[in-house]
């Protein structure tokens, strides 16, 4: 796992974040994901699901643990639309998965 989502998944598995996202772009679509790093202006998730870049998706956290993260989590949110801005085919200890860099659309 040298890719940037593997590095992140290395270095930070304390980090982890079960999300649930709904696709609207086509045909909508449920599925899960686990965010790995997260930012004011949006995370990156890993998902067993193929998504293409410039897909909307409805991105919610769920169960968010806020005494077990660690870091500041101020600005970060629990439920946001957001863009796919990239892809990247990684291995995990469950085998294929795909990192989705996502931005959220609105951002303050």
């Amino acid at each position: 796992m040298d890719t940037v989502a593997g590095k992140i998944l290395k270095s930070n598995p304390e980090s982890v974040l079960n999300a649930e996202c709904i696709k609207l772009s086509g045909r909508s679509d449920v599925f899960n994901a686990r965010s790995v790093n997260f930012s004011r202006n949006g995370l990156i998730l890993v998902s067993r699901k193929a998504v293409k870049p410039g897909t909307n998706l409805i991105v919610r956290i769920k169960d968010l643990p806020l005494s077990q993260t660690g870091r500041n989590i101020e600005g970060y949110r629990t439920t946001g639309l957001a863009e796919v801005q990239w892809v990247e085919e990684i291995i995990d200890s469950d085998g294929l998965a795909y990192a989705l860099g996502v931005s959220y659309i609105y951002t303050d």
